[in-house]
């Protein structure tokens, strides 16, 4: 069952996440901010990233597969929705030049002999893909120091999504943010949601005809 964060919790995990000068600061603040799967982040390449025109493009992901020793692999998105372009806003185009900066620095302390270039934008110290495992420990490591309850990382897609959603943002832009099939799955995943917003959007309309 999902955990929706708040904003405000939100803004609190992000906020210790920057005090404490964390390396993946960035994705997580892409996934608060863009509501991407984890294996989009993972799998997110340099590439893909276009800082001038402020686009990130979306085609695969990073899997771990069982049948191969649990290796780490790039499989493209699943379907043709997932593949796709997100904004790149000046705050997170912000925090990828920094996180840029920081690689690099970690590229020159590894040396060449250590240092593994696959091109992701978030990698290990040496520059390999990060597993979901070593991922999932950092977050809920941040989660305890800033004093919030326990929440999947994939609890972070859910958040960026209701809080679109108590916008008023159109489900079907929701639904290609999220990279879903249509908007049926949108509306399917959040329906629980939906009714306590369609309230709030009645009770905005009677406010509205009683100062008209």
């Amino acid at each position: 069952e999902a955990k929706f964060f708040t904003p405000e919790e939100a803004s609190v995990f992000l906020d210790m996440a920057g005090k404490e000068d964390d390396r993946l600061f960035a994705l997580y603040l892409m996934a608060v901010t863009l509501g991407m799967r984890e294996g989009e982040l993972l799998g997110l390449r340099w590439s893909d990233v276009d800082m001038d025109a402020q686009v990130i493009r979306i085609s695969q992901n990073l899997q771990r597969n069982p049948a191969n020793n649990g290796r780490l692999e790039l499989k493209e998105t699943k379907t043709v929705k997932s593949k796709r372009s997100l904004p790149l806003t000046d705050d997170l185009r912000d925090a990828l030049r920094r996180h840029k900066a920081r690689q690099t620095q970690d590229r020159l302390l590894a040396g060449p002999d250590k240092w593994v270039d696959c091109g992701l934008v978030f990698t290990t110290r040496n520059g390999t893909p990060i597993r979901a495992s070593n991922l999932l420990k950092g977050y809920k490591r941040l989660l305890v120091r800033a004093g919030l309850e326990e929440r999947r990382f994939h609890d972070l897609r859910h958040s960026t999504a209701s809080f679109l959603l108590a916008r008023g943002v159109p489900m079907k832009v929701i639904s290609e943010l999220l990279g879903h099939s249509d908007t049926k799955v949108t509306s399917e995943i959040y329906s629980h949601i939906l009714p306590g917003m369609t309230k709030d959007v009645v009770e905005e309309v009677t406010r509205l005809l009683k100062t008209g």
